[in-house]
């Protein structure tokens, strides 16, 4: 995104009020090589405007008084996206993110450019992460869970960074307003990558097979 320079004004390409600062569309390249292209109100950026970073990454949105407002899209240098919604140039609020191939690959809510509250990772083979992440943005929990592509069948326990350490067999019943409801299995014991995942230290694609067929111990 922004690079590490000290970002200084390096050239402005447009129209310049009677102190010289930038006024009505303008394209304003800094020390940095950033770019932002949009419309300027004596020196702030005010209305639609886009950076262009030096990584090739991109952001877009509306501007006020010089921050960003209100809903933002950022390009990642590879394609992928991140829509979401800005207060004061920060990421807080809704957000989705999409990998290159437009698929969804996260939904949930940022504050303060870190994501917040209940989140979901979504994977390319249909299964899903979910849980409230810590105040690092991070799934870890002791009520976390992986949802297999059957949208049904699920882990839920404990987590360290989207890492299971432990976790029982469940049923999603139903989300509501983003938030999922689990119903633990009667009577299943505690499940252990390394153990009773196909001996993997990382989720298996075939649950019941990996819970009735244990792996040999890692």
């Amino acid at each position: 995104m922004d690079s590490d320079d000290e970002v200084v004004e390096e050239a402005v390409e447009g129209h310049l009020d009677d102190d010289g600062l930038p006024h009505g569309f303008c394209t304003v390249t800094y020390s940095s090589t950033d770019r932002f292209e949009g419309n300027f109100v004596h020196g702030e950026k005010n209305g639609r405007g886009k950076f262009f970073f030096f990584d090739g990454s991109t952001l877009e949105g509306y501007y006020v008084d010089d921050a960003l407002q209100g809903q933002g899209v950022y390009t990642y240098e590879d394609g992928g996206v991140l829509q979401g919604t800005y207060v004061d140039g920060e990421l807080n609020g809704p957000a989705q993110e999409y990998d290159t191939d437009g698929r969804l690959i996260f939904k949930g809510q940022y504050k303060d450019n870190i994501r917040h509250g209940v989140c979901w990772i979504h994977y390319p083979d249909g299964g899903s992460l979910v849980g409230e992440v810590n105040e690092d943005g991070e799934m870890t929990g002791e009520k976390i869970a992986y949802v297999y592509p059957d949208q049904r069948t699920a882990l839920y326990g404990k987590f360290i960074d989207g890492e299971m350490l432990e976790g029982k067999l469940a049923t999603l019943m139903a989300t509501e307003e983003g938030k999922p409801h689990f119903e633990l299995t009667s009577g299943n014991e505690l499940i252990k990558p390394g153990r009773q995942l196909c001996g993997c230290r990382s989720l298996c694609q075939r649950p019941m097979t990996c819970v009735q067929s244990p792996g040999p111990t890692l």
